[in-house]
C-alpha cells in the first residue's frame, strides 16, 4: 500500500512539474556556503526505502494517520509548487569525480526539474514518518536517520532552507490535522474508511 501511494504521489509529482515555469530564487548566501557533497547523494535516494520499511512496522491506526498526514502535505505542496515556483541555480557536474554519482546526479536533475522545491517534500513525508510512524523502540533511530536525509537534501542542491522551513512546517501542519480529523467521533466510528 505505502509502495503503491509513493508512487502515485511521485507520478502526480513529476507531472504536474512539466508544467510550471520556476520563477522565485529562495537561495540565500548561506545555501550558497553549503557544499555540494556527491556521496550524500546515497543517503538522499535511501529514503523511499526508509519510508517502506518504518511503514511495514507501523500498527494500522498510525499508518492511517500517516498516509492522512502525507495526502494532506502533498495537496498542500502542490498548491505552493503553483503559488511559488522555485528555480534553483544547481552547481556544475564537473566538480563530481565518481562517474556513477555524476550519472545520478544527471539523472536526479533531469527527472526532478527545479521548480518543486517549496516546500521539500522529502522533508515532508521523512518529518511524518519519524514523528508517526517511528515506534518508541527505534524514534531516536529514525530521527537520526531523517535528520540526515534532511541535511541531505541541501547537501545534493536539491533545495534550499527555505524548502526545508517549508517542508518542516507542512508536515506539522498537516500532522496536527490529520491527528484531529482522525480522532473525530464521525471518523472514528469508520475505523477502516481511509485504507480499505
Amino acid at each position: 500500500m505505502t509502495f503503491i501511494g509513493l508512487a502515485v504521489c511521485l507520478a502526480i509529482f513529476l507531472a504536474v512539474e512539466r508544467l510550471i515555469t520556476p520563477i522565485y530564487d529562495f537561495g540565500t548566501s548561506l545555501d550558497a556556503s553549503i557544499p555540494l557533497i556527491p556521496w550524500s547523494y546515497v543517503i538522499y535516494v535511501s529514503f523511499f526505502p526508509f519510508v517502506v520499511v518504518l511503514s511495514a512496522y507501523t500498527p494500522r491506526d498510525r499508518f492511517k494517520t500517516f498516509m492522512l498526514a502525507a495526502g494532506l502535505s502533498f495537496i498542500g505542496a502542490m498548491v505552493c509548487f503553483f503559488l511559488f515556483p522555485e528555480t534553483l541555480p544547481r552547481p556544475d557536474l564537473s566538480v563530481i569525480e565518481n562517474e556513477f554519482l555524476r550519472q545520478r546526479f544527471t539523472h536526479m536533475w533531469t527527472v526532478d526539474l527545479a521548480c518543486n522545491g517549496f516546500p521539500s517534500l522529502h522533508v515532508v513525508v521523512t518529518c511524518l514518518a519519524c514523528h508517526i510512524m517511528a515506534n518508541a523502540g527505534c524514534r531516536r533511530i529514525a530521527w537520526t536517520f531523517g535528520v540526515l536525509v534532511i541535511i541531505s537534501t541541501l547537501t545534493v542542491k536539491q533545495h534550499t532552507l527555505a524548502d526545508v522551513a517549508g517542508g518542516v512546517l507542512l508536515a506539522s501542519m498537516a500532522c496536527i490535522l490529520a491527528e484531529k480529523l482522525l480522532s473525530s467521533p464521525r471518523v472514528s466510528a469508520q475505523p477502516n474508511v481511509l485504507i480499505e
